[in-house]
């Protein structure tokens, strides 16, 4: 008997996972976790209620189709516009999927370890992640891939091929898709426990139901990736599908085969990994090029369906390979274009006009052009798991320094401590996982985060509230300065830390030094290292008088910007961050406690390492 093969209405170019109809939108009710997900297997799909609202039309492609087709036809009227041939009209899909980042990725795979399931299902989810991010896979081809078509176990490859349950979109789709250049030593050695233990169970395809001659059905993995990303990400926090992560993975493997910088921060491939991958997905294709290699390797017939659907990071490459283009106009063009003249030119850059050719190399007045455009100022990325790679070299390379913090992603550590604080002490350990793995914080981190701010404070609260977009600034300008003295001078760091933590009371929002001369050298050594994290003239001291603050800067040459003021209350110094006041009746200038040291110090305990030495 012929049997029915797998439903691959899923694997569409543009899928049903992926687009926006316009009409209805078929999703597969949501499974509440990986154990149930792996019990279901013969879960019915639920039709979408069709939306009438407005909002949802206008974004259809249909409706903007039908828009811009009025509008000719209106200018063919009565303007004797020629005729035009829209393409796609009547298909009405739009594009919805985005891409998974490396971040996310390694949270899904924390999430699938932390579960409940036993080894051999462990192995099973992380198999099916790691193949549809690394390789892109669609589907269908997943599900159906058969166990006597995996080849090699020292170096793992899958040939695709049609059978009974696998339905090819078309010739191309026909590969040997090869996976040791494409996944990391932990992930290759998944893969091979995972596929030992299907060959001792004998089973007929990869990923089979027990040892049953069928495969698994293909809304189990939509549903297994669902639950991950909502279990990461929040359930009302993202937008992916399955098919998100060929998106991802083709546009991944764009950056790995043309070496470019931008790898590095978008993917987590070394550079050596990428030109492993160029390598591999040449293959048969080096004399038509990379492109048709990646082309062949994700199952398309030509480079138009890979660059038309897939990769999000095509208009990133090509502004990266421009800055690297070698451009010279003459220098006639050049300064009608710009007004720039020759001595502008030559100040900038003696090498970048050739008085032979008369031309001007663009490439080398780029720092210039940067400059003036000011596009230096605001970075396009940030590493993708700055804690894993905190690792920076002194600048004469003679040593490689770490950064003290336990988790150097300080907004993100701010998110996960007011998440905490949010909730009720008796629920925080409880939820503590969870909120780690939604803001990409690896457990044992989370762990001492959370241990250091519980010490800290003699009540429920673990944090701060600091309100103004003034002390945000402040804050974030101090944040940096701290992490590259955590980096650079630690033992410096350290001494600040511990000075605030002796001074600290939960009620107080400054800190108070007493009489006695050890006091004063104490106050005169956090003031030096306080002015370096934040700017002098935030800072006050008050004492009896003014005339002795004074005093006291001279003596211990402090930083003149610090500002003064007398406090009739004792003879103690204190010390504070301040902020002006906005009383507009007082002729005088007033200044109040900002909160600034407040959290920062909080913050500065909460992020380093507990010291060895104490």
């Amino acid at each position: 008997m012929q049997k029915d093969p797998i439903d691959d209405r899923d694997d569409l170019e543009l899928d049903d996972e992926d687009i926006k109809n316009g009409k209805d939108d078929d999703l597969v009710d949501p499974v509440p976790n990986l154990t149930q997900v792996l019990d279901e297997s013969n879960s019915p799909k639920n039709e979408g209620q069709q939306s009438t609202s407005l909002d949802v039309l206008k974004n259809t492609q249909s409706y903007t189709y039908g828009r811009l087709r009025a509008f000719h036809r209106y200018q063919m009227q009565y303007f004797d516009a020629p005729d035009v041939i829209f393409a796609w009209g009547e298909n009405k899909q739009v594009v919805k999927a985005s891409m998974v980042s490396p971040r996310v990725y390694s949270a899904m795979h924390s999430a699938i370890q932390a579960s409940e399931l036993n080894h051999s299902q462990k192995l099973l989810c992380q198999t099916i992640l790691i193949l549809a991010y690394r390789t892109g896979m669609r589907i269908n081809e997943i599900a159906g891939i058969k166990l006597k078509n995996v080849k090699s176990i020292s170096d793992i490859s899958f040939v695709l091929t049609p059978n009974p349950y696998l339905r090819l979109k078309s010739s191309s789709a026909k590969r040997r898709v090869l996976l040791t250049a494409l996944v990391k030593k932990d992930e290759l050695k998944i893969l091979t426990l995972f596929i030992a233990q299907q060959e001792r169970m004998g089973v007929s395809y990869l990923f089979s139901q027990g040892v049953s001659k069928q495969p698994l059905p293909t809304y189990f993995f939509s549903n297994l990736m669902r639950i991950l990303w909502d279990g990461v990400l929040g359930q009302d926090n993202h937008s992916y599908t399955f098919h998100s992560l060929r998106h991802t993975a083709i546009s991944q493997l764009t950056l790995a085969i043309n070496g470019s910088a931008l790898a590095e921060v978008m993917t987590d491939y070394t550079v050596e990994d990428c030109q492993n991958i160029a390598d591999s997905l040449a293959g048969y294709h080096q004399n038509q090029g990379a492109w048709f290699g990646l082309a062949s390797f994700v199952g398309h017939l030509t480079c138009d369906t890979t660059f038309e659907h897939y990769i999000h990071t095509a208009h990133l490459l090509a502004g990266w390979q421009l800055s690297h283009a070698k451009i010279e106009i003459p220098f006639t063009v050049f300064q009608n274009i710009t007004g720039i003249d020759y001595q502008k030119v030559n100040y900038h850059s003696k090498t970048a006009y050739d008085k032979a050719s008369k031309m001007v190399a663009l490439k080398e007045l780029r720092f210039y052009f940067a400059k003036k455009l000011k596009a230096h100022h605001a970075p396009l990325f940030t590493a993708p798991d700055v804690s894993a790679q905190l690792i920076q070299q002194n600048t004469e390379g003679e040593g490689i320094y770490r950064s003290i913090f336990i988790d150097a992603r300080y907004d993100a550590v701010i998110s996960f401590i007011r998440k905490l604080d949010n909730l009720k002490p008796e629920l925080r350990d409880r939820e503590l996982e969870n909120k780690a793995t939604e803001h990409g914080i690896h457990l044992h981190k989370a762990k001492k985060l959370y241990q250091n701010a519980n010490d800290l404070n003699n009540n429920d609260k673990l944090i701060t509230q600091v309100k103004g977009q003034t002390a945000q600034a402040i804050i974030t300008t101090a944040l940096d300065k701290a992490y590259h003295m955590s980096v650079h001078n630690p033992d410096k760091l350290r001494q600040f830390v511990r000075t605030y933590q002796k001074k600290h009371i939960t009620s107080r929002s400054y800190l108070k030094f007493g009489i006695k001369q050890s006091q004063h050298k104490l106050l005169a050594e956090f003031l030096k290292i306080g002015c370096e994290i934040i700017a002098p003239q935030h800072w006050q001291m008050t004492s009896n008088s003014v005339k002795e603050v004074r005093e006291f800067k001279k003596k211990y040459k402090l930083d003149s910007a610090i500002r003064v003021e007398a406090n009739q209350n004792g003879a103690e110094f204190e010390v504070r961050v301040v902020r002006k006041m906005n009383a507009k009746s007082e002729k005088k200038t007033t200044y109040e406690s900002s909160g600034v040291l407040k959290f920062l110090g909080e913050m500065l305990v909460i992020m380093l390492e507990q010291d060895s030495e104490k």
